[in-house]
């Protein structure tokens, strides 16, 4: 844990290290969480969704209930006059400020209503499993109906906002409003509907072809660890959909969809990956701690775009990486064009 500060050879109040030991105790069971979570989409048995999803309402109420308890609310109060004294950067000062951000919107949420939310949530996701794979939507909408129901009781709990998404949005933007989100939409439909219109006769052809999920794995890693996976921090595994996990900043999950075909698991896992790097950014000092996240969920999909594709699409990537992907899959793709023109990854032999 970073140090903290001493002013005028004063160091932090008592209040504040009983404040941090709680939160650490907090973080450790929403981690705990995660992991539950992770396991459910990646290895667990299919049958083991019903004990999954009590499993998981009970450790979240638990850290909801903990977090929310009087005595936080007193210690932030408590601490109040000491972040004011405090460069407004400082570890202790952001820890103080974020916890109390935090706990403001917490406290406002009955732990039950959370509870429920994250159960709901976990069986809900054993039936899109299943209805995604018979393409069934209507096996699955009374699972999405009770979950948008819930989410209304969730901002309920809260002041009307201009807008009633208001509240949801500013759980991964802070500080965003939908009418904001709406203006910065408009403006790229204006440009890039005609920017893709124009592009289509140009448009890179879809990869058709067999690809071997192994191989394909084999291919990702390859990618990846020069990226900067790091097998003693991260695991790769398989999900129905692809996701990031951090447990931690030296155990970080990605997953990632390998359809045999096409390629797209390729870039699946590079985007996930950017997801990893982000959090396996942190400093580790800030371990345990609120601060040990990302700043926000469009900072966090920035770095997932750019891994996938400022670098995983861009020709100085292919023009590295094309002659592996060739060898693993002979006679499925030509040999690049001349130029090295990238469009020719995507054509097959035979094909105009």
């Amino acid at each position: 844990m970073p140090k903290t500060n001493t002013i005028n050879g004063v160091s932090a109040p008592p209040a504040f290290e009983t404040l941090r030991t709680k939160l650490a105790e907090i973080h450790d069971l929403v981690k705990t969480a995660q992991l539950l979570a992770w396991d459910q989409q990646t290895i667990m048995p299919p049958r083991g969704g019903e004990a999954r999803a009590q499993q998981l309402g009970t450790v979240g109420r638990i850290a909801h209930e903990t977090f929310v308890s009087d005595e936080i609310g007193a210690l932030l109060e408590e601490l109040r006059p000491y972040e004011e004294s405090l460069d407004r950067d400082s570890f202790e000062a952001s820890l103080i400020r974020v916890s109390r951000q935090d706990y403001d919107k917490a406290v406002r949420v009955p732990p039950e209503l959370s509870s429920e939310i994250t159960r709901t949530g976990s069986r809900g996701f054993a039936a899109w499993v299943e209805a995604r794979a018979k393409s069934d939507y209507e096996s699955f909408r009374p699972w999405l109906e009770q979950l948008v129901e819930l989410k209304h009781r969730y901002v309920d709990c809260f002041p009307p906002a201009d807008d009633p998404y208001d509240t949801l949005l500013d759980d991964y933007e802070q500080g965003m409003k939908t009418a904001e989100v709406r203006t910065i939409f408009d403006r790229l439909r204006e440009v890039l509907i005609p920017l893709v219109e124009g592009a289509g006769s140009s448009a890179t052809p879809s990869v058709r072809g067999h690809f071997p999920a192994q191989a394909q794995r084999a291919l990702s890693l390859e990618i990846v660890r020069r990226f900067g996976f790091d097998e003693t921090a991260w695991r790769l595994d398989e999900a129905p959909h692809p996701f990031a996990s951090s447990l931690g900043t030296t155990d970080i999950r990605i997953t990632t969809r390998e359809p045999e075909s096409s390629l797209d698991g390729l870039f699946a896992t590079m985007h996930e990956c950017g997801h990893g790097l982000y959090e396996n950014g942190v400093d580790p000092a800030l371990e345990r701690t609120p601060l040990a996240r990302g700043a926000s969920l469009g900072l966090h999909e920035s770095q997932s775009r750019l891994w996938e594709n400022l670098v995983g699409r861009s020709r100085p990537f292919w023009s590295w990486f094309y002659p592996r992907l060739q060898k693993t899959f002979p006679g499925v793709l030509l040999p690049p064009a001349e130029d090295g023109d990238v469009r020719h990854l995507a054509q097959v032999p035979g094909e105009e």
